[in-house]
C-alpha cells in the first residue's frame, strides 16, 4: 500500500514536526523543518505522480532527524524485529 502524503503530513504536524508540501509549476516541493527552527529546512521535489515518494522522503528524514519522536521509535521497532527474523 502507498503512503499517503496527506495522512503523514497530517500524522506529523500533530506530533508537533513541521512538515509540509507546496505545489508550483507542477512540481511539488516537501520540507521538513529540523526541531532547531532556525536551521534550514531539509527538502526535496517531486512530479504529482511522485506523492507517494514524497511522503516515503519526509518519513525518512523524520526518523533521521527526530529519533526521539514516535514515528522514529516505530520505525526502529519494526527494524528490529524484521533484522531478528530468520534468513
Amino acid at each position: 500500500m502507498r503512503r499517503s502524503l496527506y495522512s503523514t503530513l497530517k500524522m506529523l504536524n500533530a506530533a508537533g514536526i513541521d512538515a509540509g508540501a507546496k505545489l508550483y509549476e507542477d512540481k511539488l516541493y516537501v520540507y521538513v523543518r529540523p526541531s532547531d527552527v532556525e536551521g534550514m529546512p531539509f527538502a526535496a521535489s517531486f512530479t504529482m505522480e511522485q506523492r507517494s515518494q514524497a511522503a516515503d522522503w519526509i518519513v525518512a528524514c523524520v526518523v533521521q532527524h527526530y529519533p526521539k519522536s514516535d514515528l522514529a521509535k516505530l520505525w526502529r521497532v519494526i527494524a528490529d524485529a524484521v533484522a531478528a527474523l530468520p534468513r
